[in-house]
């Protein structure tokens, strides 16, 4: 833990209670492991060690959380930064005694900061992060074990299927709590389609590949597709035509245990997939798809250069800062399928 008077354990249960279930929008709050090996990470064991010891289950209920709290977070859009700011005013005026102190970072390079940070002994208490963050960190030894927190809050049968074991299990423990969720859906441009006599939305993906070719017109510098191919997030768009092609590759089983499906068939599903998007990608986005980032394909469907992409809810706050009258103008729907509309699945970031 971080300088400051030290947290009691129960002050931490309520804000991650707080912290993670007030919030439905997928990063995972974790808290510093009491054995980093650090003077502070000992005073915490033996401080935790000592509350158990000497208080009933229903004193330590009601004993005041008092103390600071380090958080660090990757929500980095304004909107997302204010609404965590808010959650942290909220708990810090109904526990006077709280100090929560949250800094906003890059995911550029935040891997190594907190790895860094961790083996150095001065973690923060908190981090939001995303996915495979925890499990990539759990290994350090340096996080919390959060299994206990998780009944206090409903067990894992008040989480959304496999949202738990995505964002936290590791070995035979979670390190994470789910914080929210992104769900992934085709965005287009209504007044293109009217423009183009488009009536019907796309269901299969015939249906959505004819949809953006009608649409692309390079002399107007007018494309009916994008995919951010200079960045990770790519890799987004990817996984969601994978699984609307029934293609899981990584799969839990009813242990809990991860494994990889690559029989016969889901060689041949990947394999068409990835054969689609290229015939997209060639036919309807621009030229320099390869090297445009999130930012840059987001920018240019509220610029009104593309007309389609795969994405979350968060394109909204590029439209409000391009084209706020545009708003009405992007609407959604569910990705299709390769031979019909996909069924509802846990499109979890």
């Amino acid at each position: 833990m971080m300088g400051g008077t030290k947290m009691t354990k129960k002050g931490k249960r309520i804000l991650g209670v707080i912290m993670g279930a007030a919030v439905m929008m997928a990063a995972a709050g974790c808290g510093q492991s009491a054995d980093s090996g650090t003077k502070d990470a000992q005073e915490v064991k033996v401080s935790e060690n000592n509350a158990e010891n000497a208080d009933s289950a229903q004193a330590e209920s009601a004993e005041e959380a008092t103390g600071t709290i380090e958080m660090w977070s990757m929500l980095t859009q304004q909107e997302r930064a204010d609404e965590l700011q808010k959650l942290a005013d909220s708990y810090m005026e109904q526990n006077p005694g709280t100090q929560i102190n949250i800094t906003v970072m890059p995911w550029s390079g935040a891997m190594d900061k907190i790895v860094s940070a961790i083996m150095a002994g001065n973690a923060p208490d908190i981090m939001v992060t995303g996915t495979g963050y925890p499990q990539s960190l759990a290994g350090t030894g340096g996080l919390l074990e959060l299994s206990d927190l998780v009944e206090e809050i409903g067990g894992k049968d008040a989480f959304l299927s496999t949202s738990l074991s995505v964002q936290g299990a590791y070995e035979d423990g979670l390190y994470s709590v789910p914080l929210y969720i992104t769900p992934y859906v085709a965005y287009y441009r209504d007044s293109w389609l009217k423009e183009a006599g488009i009536e019907t939305l796309p269901t299969t993906w015939e249906e959505y590949y004819d949809m953006c070719k009608a649409v692309t017109d390079p002399s107007k510098d007018r494309y009916g597709f994008a995919l951010p191919l200079g960045d990770l997030h790519a890799w987004k768009t990817i996984w969601s035509f994978l699984q609307a092609n029934d293609v899981d590759l990584l799969n839990v089983d009813e242990n809990g245990e991860w494994y990889i499906d690559l029989d016969d068939e889901s060689r041949a599903a990947m394999v068409e997939t990835y054969d689609y998007l290229y015939k997209l990608v060639k036919d309807c986005a621009p030229e320099g798809t390869v090297g445009y980032t999130q930012t840059n394909v987001r920018e240019m469907v509220a610029g009104g250069t593309v007309m389609s992409r795969i994405d979350t809810p968060e394109i909204y706050y590029t439209l409000q800062s391009v084209a706020p009258d545009d708003m009405d103008d992007v609407s959604y729907f569910k990705i299709p399928g390769r031979k019909r509309q996909v069924p509802d699945r846990d499109g979890l970031d």
